[in-house]
This record gives structure tokens, C-alpha cells and sequence, in this order.
């Protein structure tokens, strides 16, 4: 299976997006492509038999260029913004002439300074550079939209100062290619502002999206260029890329970990907060694991190395960010098919400025050309196309320094519309650090000691945070017995052959209780407590109840999502008179108890049935089918690897609180992708009529149509996540 991402130049519009996607997606061997305009950047899926030729070619028959995007490379940009802005200038250089020309000619300055600058064969010279050498990449694009049969904002401005070349050699024909300031008017410097304008509209539209990848940008500029190895006992200075895992270094204090590990040697405590947000420092001691790019505060470290490129933290933090800026959501699919259809309307729009202009003075009038040029050069599609994915770009990046991994920029979308919240409890509303609170013998006659013994025996064996209670329960000369035939059955219990007795332990609905012990269960569940039942050969032996503590800021939490009007819920397998009293004291009152890990996924389903979007917090094993099932999975990074995995959102942190912060994000993001469209469709709205109207110059129209891609870019970094 081929995963590869590539740079692309070239793109200009949504509309280019749209015409790599279709072709790579064509290829036969291409599962999946997505293309992000923002990042410029094209990834594919395929199978084995795809290569990384095959793509760039058809790339390249589409009218752009591709290149393998190499590991968190931002140079490409650099570069790409660089030989913009030298077009740039160069099209200012040679097109300033013309504009002093225009300045003397208001000012009716006949010098023979002014009359050199007005001399035709001198501004189509300076024009013709302009347009054909230094814009010939909008004559690129136009001639494989044509082979591809797909129009883009190059059609506009090519046929926009085509027109205003081809009337100005019109006029200077008629005035013999002699200088006459009192004639046909020339519009060579019109052509050769709006390519000017237009280049300068992409320079400062690039920096604009550059510095939406500076959340990237500082995270991977965090690890250390070098290292220091241990080699026979001595320490030797290598370069970053020259580790391999299993490698040994050597961390001091106020140095950067280099790379993903396990600390062999040394105490000291680490700042992670590049990874979590959180600025505490974290004890690491022998066996501990640590991150690339986390700082040792204070004490010397010798760290094994783990995990190299693309498998470190910080590589695939960046890689699940990208990932959630390249998938597109709803809303830009729908601004894409608009896309599709603007530039064709804005042609129409134009013919149609033209004849009326041509009706009004009842022939063929300049006046008529020059407003149909201005409304071809006006319309912008760009800032359409960059509404949604830069305001993506932003949030999810802030929302990564933020400590919150979002997965895929449509789960945006969908968090932001979020109106029930499922929480499992243990482990997640509460700390998962089970504690014995009481055993309570119910035969009298079998010995308490050995009942302990093989309850604590059959325990050690499992690895659920109720049996790891249990077996880290501390008696009196406790002796370990011999456990054979382990079985554990999912959501009841386990059971086991311990010796010569057959052990089942487990919830109280497993097993045949008389009304006696039913009451003594709901007495200690009324506490707060879950009951646990021994059961050896077929007989009631004990009752061991357990208790768990609320994390830090859960009360606060539920409130606080209570208070965003979203309803709240409790999933959990204790008993009814557990869930009661947990819920009560959060302030849950939608709680569902007793509940199987199999019926988990159910409840997610019979909310969404109801109409609400759900979203589900877990962090269990038992929860990863529920994660999937809800429209929002949100697990945090101290979960187990399969609700991770299962997850579309992860909170790097252990704040709960940190479930807020994500809902408020994705409700800031959605805003501002809401806002960019607003106003990219007002310009439209505003800027093409008038342009009709003959109210604006083309010169006008080209300056406002390259802000109004900016104005979009800047307005989505000033997106605020705390």
C-alpha cells in the first residue's frame, strides 16, 4: 500500500484543486487522493502496484508540477515565495513607467520625457515582457484547462489583458504607432496592472498562508538538529538523522530529548508541555518513557532510542494535523461545486456587460470593453476556495499546540453541532485507581483466609483496572495458588479452576442471588460502591465491593457542558445504585447502568436515532466500538492504544477540561470558516456589479479582487484557541 504526499505548484484556485483530484483519482492503481490548497500539497493512496512516476506524471498532464513532499519540509515554500515575489517586482519595475505616463498625462505634461513614455511601441514592449514572459504561467494553465476542459482564475485574466492588449494595438494602429496623447487612448498599462496586481495579490496571499503553518512549523523546529551518543563508553556529538533505535544518548540538563525513548539511567523531571500544553514537569526514572523535543529540567538521562522518523510523537502529531487540514468537510464541498460553475457565469456576466454597454451607446464603444475587462478581472473564486481550508489550517494547528489532535478537519464541522455528550466512567470521568473498600463473607463456614487467597489468585490474572484493585490488595500472608482454565466473559466476570474449586467472580446479575444478598449489594451500592460477587463450586461465598474517585475538574466539566446547552450522559456497567449516586454528585441525569460492553454502541445509536449528533468520551478498550459508532470519538492520550485508534479526536492532556476547550475550537473554527465564505460571497456579490456598472476601472478591479484573497487568509489567523 502506497501512502505518499506531494507538493504541488501551480494551483491557483479551487478549481485546480478539483482538476488534480479528478485526474489523480482516475490513475488505476489511486484508492484515495486529496488535495489541500492551502498547503499545496497532494496525498495518495493506492496499492502496491501505484508509483510515485505514475502520479507526478499525471499531475503534470493536469498543468502543475508534483514532488515528493519530503518529512515536515517547509523550504518548498520558502522557495515558492521567492521566485513570486521576483516576478513580482519585475512586472512593478517595468510596469511603473506606464503608471508615471498615466500621472503625467493628468497632470498634461507634454515633455519629451512624458511623450517617451506614452510612445506605444515602448509600452507594448514593457507589456509584451510583462505579459508573455513574466505571466506566462497564466497561459500555462490556460492551455491545460482547456486540454482538461476546466476553466480557473487564468482564463480571467488572460482573456481580461488579451482584451486590453488587443484594443490598445487597435487604437495604436489607428494612430499610425505615433505617440498621440489626444487620440484613441492605449490600455497597455491596464494589461500590465492587473498581472502585476494579481502577482502581487499571490505574494502576499502565500506569506499569509505560510504563517498558517507555524503552528506546524514550531513543532517540528523543537527537536534538536544533533545529539550526543554513548559509543564504547564515550559520549560523541552525532546529527539527528544518524540515530537508530536502540541507540543510547545522553540527555543533560536544559537539553532537548532527541528522539523518542526509555530512560536506562538517571532521574530527572521533563517538560512535555510542547506535547500536552501542560507546563508541569513530569517525573521520569529508569523504565519511564520519554518524547522527542521534551526538555530535561534538571539531573543527567541515558535514554534507549525507540522510535526514529516518522514513527516518533512529534511525526505523527504533525502528520495527524496535516491530515485533518487536507480532508475537506461539507460546507467546501458544496462552495466547490459553486466553484465549478462561477467562472463560466462571470464569462456570461461579461458578454452580457459588453452588449448592454454596446446597446447603450448604440455601437461598439471602448467604454464597453474596458467595463467587460473590469468584471472578467474582479471576480475573484480564490478567496472562495481558500474560506474553508485555511480556517482548518489555523484551528486544528492552534488546537495541536493546544495539546488537541483532531483527526480529520471535518470532525470540525461535526463537533462544532454536537448536542449529547456519552461518557464512560471509569477511567475517564473518574481516576480508574479502584480501591478495596470491604469483603464481606456470606458463608460463614468456608474460611476467610483461603477465600481471599483464591480470589486475589484468579485476579492477578487479569489486566482490568477493577481486577488490578483487587490483586494489589494488601493481607496478611497472602499465598498464591495455582489457577488453570482462566476464562474471561465479557462484561460479566471471570472465571477459572483454582486448585480442586471452580471460581467464577463477577457482577451480582451473573449469578442466583436470594433476597438476603440482593439487599446487602444495594446497601453498599447506595455507597457509591460496585459489588463484585465469589462464587466457588456453585456457591455464594463473599461480596468484595470496590470504589473509584472523581478526577480533577469533573464536576466542573459536566457543568460547563451543561452550561453550552449540550445534554449529558453516563454509560457505565455498575449497578443502577452506583450510576445514581456518581451522576448525582456530577450532575448527569441521563445515565444508563448495568450496561454490557456490547449494548454500549447501541445507546450511542438510539441517541443519534432521536436526531442528536453525538459525541462519545472514552478511553477503555471496552469503549473503542462505541467510540466509532458516535458521530465524535474523543479519547485522551493516557487511553488504551485501541480507543485511541478508534478515536477522531485526542486529548494529549489529562485536563478534562480539555473536552470544552475541543467543542469551543471546533465552534470557533466553523465560525470563522462561516465568516471567510460570508464575506468572499459578499465581494462577489458587491464587486461584480459594479464592475458591470462601469463604477470601477479594470485597474481597480484587479487590485481589489487580489486583496480579497488575502483579506480571507488574514482574517482566519486571527482564529484564537485557549
Amino acid at each position: 500500500m502506497l501512502q505518499e504526499t506531494f507538493k504541488i505548484t501551480g494551483m491557483t484556485c479551487a478549481n485546480c484543486k478539483n482538476v488534480i483530484t479528478k485526474k489523480v483519482n482516475n490513475l488505476a492503481n489511486v484508492s484515495k487522493a486529496k488535495v489541500n490548497l492551502s498547503l499545496n500539497t497532494l496525498k495518495v493512496e493506492g496499492n502496491d502496484n501505484l508509483s510515485e512516476q505514475e502520479i507526478i506524471k499525471a499531475v503534470h498532464e493536469a498543468g502543475y508540477k508534483a514532488e515528493v513532499l519530503e518529512d515536515n519540509d517547509f523550504k518548498t515554500k520558502d522557495l515558492e515565495l521567492t521566485i513570486m515575489s521576483i516576478k513580482f517586482l519585475l512586472s512593478l519595475v517595468l510596469t511603473l513607467p506606464m503608471w508615471i505616463a498615466m500621472v503625467l498625462m493628468l497632470s498634461k505634461n507634454h515633455s519629451d520625457f512624458s511623450m517617451f513614455l506614452h510612445n506605444p511601441i515602448f509600452q507594448a514592449s514593457l507589456t509584451g515582457v510583462v505579459e508573455f514572459v513574466i505571466g506566462w504561467k497564466f497561459f500555462v494553465e490556460v492551455f491545460y484547462g482547456i486540454k482538461n476542459k476546466k476553466t480557473n482564475m487564468s482564463f480571467l485574466v488572460v482573456v481580461g489583458t488579451l482584451s486590453a492588449i488587443g484594443l490598445s494595438i487597435y487604437n495604436a494602429t489607428q494612430n499610425n504607432w505615433q505617440t498621440n496623447m489626444s487620440s484613441h487612448p492605449l490600455y497597455f498599462e491596464t494589461a500590465a496592472t492587473i498581472i502585476t496586481l494579481v502577482l502581487l495579490g499571490k505574494v502576499l496571499e502565500t506569506l499569509a498562508k505560510n504563517k498558517t503553518t507555524n503552528s506546524l512549523k514550531s513543532l517540528t523546529k523543537l527537536l534538536p538538529s544533533k545529539a550526543v551518543k554513548l559509543v564504547d563508553g564515550k559520549e560523541i556529538e552525532v546529527e539527528l538523522k544518524e540515530l537508530k533505535v536502540g541507540d543510547i544518548v545522553v540527555v543533560k540538563p536544559g537539553t532537548s530529548i532527541p528522539l523518542d525513548g526509555i530512560v536506562i539511567e538517571g532521574i530527572s523531571y521533563v517538560n512535555e508541555s510542547m506535547l500536552t500544553g501542560e507546563s508541569k514537569p513530569v517525573k521520569k526514572t529508569v523504565g519511564s518513557e520519554v518524547v522527542g523535543a521534551s526538555i530535561n529540567n534538571d539531573g543527567n538521562l541515558k535514554i534507549e532510542i525507540t522510535q526514529i522518523g516518522k514513527n516518533t510523537t512529534i511525526s505523527k502529531i504533525v502528520e495527524l494535523v496535516k491530515d485533518a487540514q487536507t480532508s475537506e468537510i461539507e460546507i467546501q464541498k458544496t462552495v466547490d461545486k459553486i466553484s465549478a460553475w462561477f467562472i463560466p457565469i462571470i464569462f456570461t456576466l461579461t458578454i452580457i456587460t459588453f452588449i448592454a454597454w454596446s446597446i447603450y451607446y448604440k455601437n461598439f464603444n471602448e467604454i464597453a470593453f474596458v467595463n467587460s475587462i473590469a468584471v472578467l478581472v474582479i471576480a475573484c473564486p480564490c478567496a472562495l476556495g481558500l474560506a474553508t481550508p485555511t480556517a482548518i489550517m489555523v484551528g486544528t494547528g492552534r488546537a495541536a499546540q493546544n495539546g488537541i489532535l483532531f483527526k480529520g478537519g471535518n470532525m470540525i464541522e461535526k463537533l462544532a453541532k454536537v448536542n449529547t455528550i456519552i461518557f464512560d466512567k471509569t477511567g475517564t470521568l473518574t481516576k480508574g485507581l479502584m480501591e478495596v473498600k470491604e469483603f464481606e463473607m456470606l458463608d460463614k463456614e468456608f474460611d476467610r483466609k483461603l477465600a481471599i487467597d483464591i480470589l486475589k489468585s484468579v485476579e492477578i490474572n487479569s489486566n482490568h483496572p477493577i481486577a488490578k484493585a483487587i490483586s494489589n490488595w494488601k493481607v496478611d500472608n497472602f499465598k498464591q495458588l495455582q489457577v488453570n482454565s482462566f476464562e474471561n466473559v465479557t462484561s460479566y466476570g471471570i472465571q477459572a479452576n483454582v486448585e480442586n474449586y471452580f471460581v467464577r467472580i463477577g457482577k451480582p446479575l451473573w449469578f442466583n442471588m436470594d433476597q438476603r444478598s440482593i439487599q446487602q449489594v444495594e446497601i453498599l451500592q447506595q455507597k457509591g460502591q460496585t459489588v463484585f460477587v465469589l462464587e466457588i463450586d456453585n456457591k455464594i461465598i463473599a461480596f468484595v465491593s470496590v470504589s473509584d474517585s472523581l478526577k480533577e475538574n469533573a464536576k466542573k466539566l459536566i457543568k460547563q457542558i451543561n452550561d453550552l446547552n449540550i445534554e449529558t450522559v453516563l454509560l457505565t456497567g455498575d449497578s443502577n445504585l452506583a450510576a445514581e449516586s456518581i451522576g448525582k454528585e456530577l450532575g448527569i441525569k441521563t445515565i444508563y447502568s448495568e450496561t454490557l460492553v456490547s449494548q454500549k454502541a447501541k445507546v450511542v445509536e438510539e441517541f443519534q436515532n432521536q436526531g442528536k449528533i453525538v459525541a462519545m468520551v472514552g478511553d477503555g478498550i471496552n469503549d473503542s466500538v462505541a467510540l466509532t459508532k458516535a458521530d465524535i470519538g474523543i479519547s485522551t492520550n493516557d487511553s488504551s492504544g485501541i480507543a485511541i485508534d478508534s478515536s477522531d479526536v485526542v486529548l494529549m492532556k489529562e485536563d478534562l477540561l480539555d473536552v470544552v476547550k475541543t467543542i469551543k475550537a471546533a465552534k470557533k473554527t466553523l465560525g470563522k470558516i462561516k465568516t471567510n465564505l460570508f464575506w468572499a460571497f459578499v465581494y462577489n456579490s458587491v464587486a461584480i456589479p459594479l464592475a458591470m456598472f462601469g463604477i470601477l476601472m479594470p485597474e481597480i478591479a484587479a487590485l481589489a479582487m487580489a486583496l480579497s484573497s488575502v483579506s480571507v487568509v488574514i482574517n482566519s489567523l486571527f482564529l484564537k484557541i485557549k
